[in-house]
């Protein structure tokens, strides 16, 4: 199996990291990630907000 090829060595592999130098701009990417806008027309809010309602 090709997977269990380095199986012996395997704990001898390091993890890759990598170095972060710019903390400002990866909180922001974060922030920005989990966001979505959603724009909805003008005709979409007054039928929303109509008086008549059933």
């Amino acid at each position: 199996m090709p997977y269990k090829h380095n199986d012996r060595k395997r704990h001898y592999f390091k993890k890759h990291t990598y170095a972060l130098n710019n903390y400002r701009e990866y909180n922001q990417a974060l922030r920005q990630r989990g966001r979505f806008d959603i724009w909805i027309s003008e005709d979409i809010i007054s039928n929303w907000q109509h008086d008549d309602r059933v």
